[in-house]
């Protein structure tokens, strides 16, 4: 039930992000020229990245909380989120030193913008940095709803964080404001929707989350490796995603391109299936190893890897049927592909789907390292093959690109199969052994 629950909650987060996707466009493009709406796309673009300063941390700390609560172990939760505060509150001032150096830069003329003068840059900048903030500390609201065991209200509640943000900017828009203007409104209501959400979140918990009193450097080496992990994740997908749409333009021709993002696009879709299930089953797994029930949290997630993996190929093959006919409609007959090209650029997200959700097992562990390296590694490998060798087609590269990182994902499970089972098995008896410990020590009380 709580999977379930969870996993409805994050799929109606994908649905709202796609849907504001489909009808942003249109809204920017009524009331700004493409030109205007184009540079507001590079400094939003440049904001966007900078929320990977979490660099993981949030996510391996959520874990590793997870279990301390459900072990009954307050304080290690608390020095645990703690300390993942205390990292985040470090990231934003270092996010904050950086902001105040680029606006020491004519940043209108080293972008070749146009349309947006030297202060409005400035402005805007500023206020990116307001909104990037809010996301690094949305990270640890994120990590409390999990901790607090309310996921499912909790993802819901940060999904619509979207649909506020498409509200503002549409009446702003509609008053004729300016990129700057847009931008301050913007600023606003996120600092707004964190705090609404931050004291929903401290009305539920029985203990301090957003604290750094009992944060720890032990406590910080000790989630760096995993954090680590996690960041691989992320940075390989910019890599694969973005790589491939700016070497293909290198490469080839504008038309390629165009047909290569519109199928990207539609395939990137069933992705989405794996990431869902991955999202839903993380904390679940955190949850029954603080209880030591890990054999229930592998029946559960073979049982979600099975679905998703179904799920995933049925969608592939429709896709393969009628993804020229979307294509051809969506772009109002502008561009033609065929079943090859959709078949050859969606297989990546099959293979995505057939690692995402059994690594939910190891992500859940903070076990995730290894797989995250090979995935980071395999990435960079085909990027550097590819401009090693770009006489090869340019959409077989992309191809590859999207698909050689998810295979090495796959294989990298694989191979770590014995290492991580061994992992589990030490868990298990060191889990056995604290229980064994706690009962000796409540018998010598009494």
């Amino acid at each position: 039930m709580r999977i379930r629950n969870t996993a409805v909650a994050l799929a109606y987060g994908q649905l709202v992000a796609i849907a504001i996707q489909l009808v942003q466009i249109p809204i920017f493009l009524l009331y700004w020229n493409k030109l205007l709406y184009g540079e507001w796309l590079v400094l939003t673009g440049l904001a966007s990245t900078l929320v990977l300063l979490d660099f993981g941390v949030t996510k391996a700390s959520e874990s590793k909380a997870i279990q301390a609560i459900n072990e009954g172990d307050i304080a290690l939760t608390t020095r645990v989120m703690h300390t993942a505060q205390a990292y985040v509150l470090f990231a934003i001032a270092v996010l904050l030193i950086a902001i105040a150096s680029v606006c020491c830069i004519d940043i209108p003329s080293v972008l070749g913008l146009l349309q947006i003068e030297y202060q409005e840059c400035v402005v805007i900048i500023v206020s990116l940095f307001i909104n990037v903030a809010v996301s690094l500390q949305l990270g640890m609201v994120d990590a409390g709803f999990k901790v607090a065991d309310v996921n499912a209200r909790g993802q819901f509640i940060l999904a619509n964080r979207r649909v506020v943000n498409l509200f503002v900017t549409t009446i702003a828009l509609s008053v004729a404001a300016r990129p700057g203007a847009l931008a301050i409104c913007l600023a606003v209501f996120d600092v707004l929707y964190l705090l609404a959400a931050m004291i929903y979140l401290v009305s539920v918990v029985k203990f301090s989350i957003f604290g750094i009193r009992r944060s720890s450097k032990s406590e910080f080496k000790h989630v760096f490796r995993p954090a680590m992990g996690y960041v691989a994740f992320p940075l390989s997908q910019a890599i694969t995603i973005q790589g491939s749409t700016q070497l293909l333009f290198q490469f080839t021709d504008a038309s390629v391109v165009v047909s290569f993002t519109l199928v990207r696009t539609l395939v990137r879709t069933l992705a989405q299936i794996g990431l869902v299930f991955n999202n839903a089953m993380k904390p679940e797994v955190s949850r029954l190893a603080g209880q030591n029930k890990y054999d229930e949290a592998l029946r559960i997630a073979r049982k979600l890897s099975i679905v998703s993996t179904f799920t995933a190929l049925g969608g592939y093959l429709s896709v393969i049927a009628i993804g020229p006919t979307i294509i051809r409609v969506w772009s109002r007959g502008e561009v033609e592909v065929d079943a090859i090209f959709v078949a050859m650029m969606g297989v990546h997200a099959v293979l995505y789907t057939l690692w995402i959700v059994p690594a939910s097992l190891r992500m859940g562990l903070n076990q995730h390292t290894n797989v995250g390296f090979a995935y980071f590694s395999a990435a960079c490998f085909i990027v550097a093959a590819w401009l090693t060798f770009p006489m090869f087609s340019p959409s077989v590269w992309a191809a590859m690109l999207l698909g050689f990182p998810e295979l090495v994902a796959c294989l990298a499970l694989v191979m770590t199969r014995r290492q991580f089972e061994k992992r589990v098995a030490d868990l298990m008896r060191d889990a056995a052994i604290k229980i064994d410990s706690s009962t000796v020590a409540c018998a010598n009380r009494f």
